[in-house]
Order: C-alpha cells, then structure tokens, then sequence
C-alpha cells in the first residue's frame, strides 16, 4: 500500500505520494500526461524543473493573461505564443488552447492545468542573475570552457563556474544588445555606451541601437509593435505572432 510524506518536493511543503515499489516520490510529467493517484496533482518541484504527485491542487500556476481560472503553457522561462492560423508550425500542447491574450496583446496557449509555479525570467542555464550562457548548437547546452585560458570563451563571454551546473562554462551579458549577444562590459560592470561610427567599440564589438520596451530589431532598425488589428507594411511589425495581411496585422 503506498503512503505519504511530506517534504519541500512539493509546493508549500504539503504531502507528496510515495511510491510503494520504488520507496520514492512519484513522478509525472509536466507535457499532458500526468497520471497521479486520486487526491494528488501533478506539480513542480519548487526551483527545479522535476515534477511529482503532490496532494491537493497546484495554486501557484502562472495566469500571465489567460482567462480567469486559465493557466499560460511557460515553455523554456517564457509563455508560449501560439498562431491560429498557422497551427502547424505555432501550436499548443495537448490540454492548451491557442487564445487572445488582451494584457500581453498577443496570441498565446492557455489551459486549466498550470505546468509551472513560477514565470522565470529566463531558463535557468547557470550563469549569475543578468547573465546568459553561450549555448552549443551541436548539444543546446551551455558552451564548457577552461578556467584561465586564453579565447577559451568567444569575445564579450567570460569563462566562470557554475555552482548549479558544477561546471566551467561561457556567460555573457546582454545590457540590452540583441537575443544572445553579449555587451561589452565596462570596468564599472555595466554595458559599455557608444555613439555610431566606426572604431568606437573594441575589437570584436559593434555599437548597435538598442530598442524600446515596445520595439523591435528588424534589419537594424528599431520598429514599434504593431497590435492586431492595426496598420503594418511587415509581418515582423506585428505583435502577439500575429501576421501582416493586407497591410493590418491579423
């Protein structure tokens, strides 16, 4: 017969089902299929991306512009948008629903069952607060690097050790740059300023126009999001994942 014990596996430090067979927590799975014991509901692991069979109701999802008593799907840190009208390629899991969101101004997958505690800010890749990892396209992991040696991390990542990874590995920080582009750090830790022109950043750094909130880098430009239902030239220029269809974003 199985039981319960009660530990920070769960949310809240509430109960977790204990495997009979195993003498370990039960897990389940955050994709749909989470199958636990009457009584207990799939939740996440506090800090960790484990799930297990807790008792009673996860009440910490994230809404973050769902419908009232709706979750949003978080899929690597961030809420997963979805298109209507291309469901081949921008999709949701199964139990989500690809819906309007008025709050985010885009489309984005909704469900009644959260899959996340938390909306985290980023995936939790290793690299300090404010920093990001240089990922290896051949293991979508973070890049490793030697401690002290030279170019062992490309220009503008540094070489440091994680503590969550126990590992050596390449960590940059943005300071506003483009998606995965490092800035180049001055003495004062924060992202150096420059002006346009040339030779005004150091080997290996260009100065890029960094943009707005509610901007967007397109071909080197900063463009303002378009909402659905108004006037656009580009599909880029649309928000939400909507797209430019006679010249309004749809």
């Amino acid at each position: 017969m199985s039981s319960t014990s009660v530990s920070a596996i769960c949310p809240g430090s509430v109960a977790f089902h204990l495997d009979e067979k195993s003498q370990m927590p039960t897990t389940c799975s955050s994709e749909g299929f989470a199958f636990c014991p009457q009584g207990y509901t799939c939740q996440q692991q506090p800090e960790t991306t484990n799930y297990y069979c807790c008792a009673g109701k996860d009440r910490d999802g994230v809404n973050d512009g769902c419908p009232p008593t709706q979750f949003a799907y978080v899929d690597n840190g961030q809420v997963k948008s979805c298109d209507p009208f291309n469901v081949e390629e921008m999709s949701c899991p199964t139990e989500y629903t690809c819906q309007w969101s008025l709050a985010n101004q885009k489309y984005q997958c909704c469900g009644t069952r959260p899959v996340r505690q938390t909306k985290p800010n980023k995936l939790d890749d290793g690299c300090s607060k404010n920093q990001f990892a240089l990922v290896d396209r051949r293991t979508s992991q973070p890049r490793l690097c030697t401690a002290g040696e030279d170019k062992s991390c490309p220009t503008g990542f540094f070489c440091q050790f994680s503590s969550k990874r126990s590992q050596f590995q390449c960590c940059g920080q943005s300071g506003g740059c483009p998606s995965r582009r490092a800035a180049y750090i001055a003495v004062d830790g924060n992202a150096q300023e420059c002006l346009p022109g040339p030779d005004m950043c150091a080997d290996g750094f260009e100065c890029v126009k960094k943009c707005r909130e509610n901007e967007k880098m397109v071909n080197g430009t900063c463009i303002v999001r378009v909402k659905i239902a108004g006037a656009c030239h580009h599909d880029e220029e649309c928000a939400g994942g909507s797209k430019c269809k006679k010249n309004v974003c749809t």
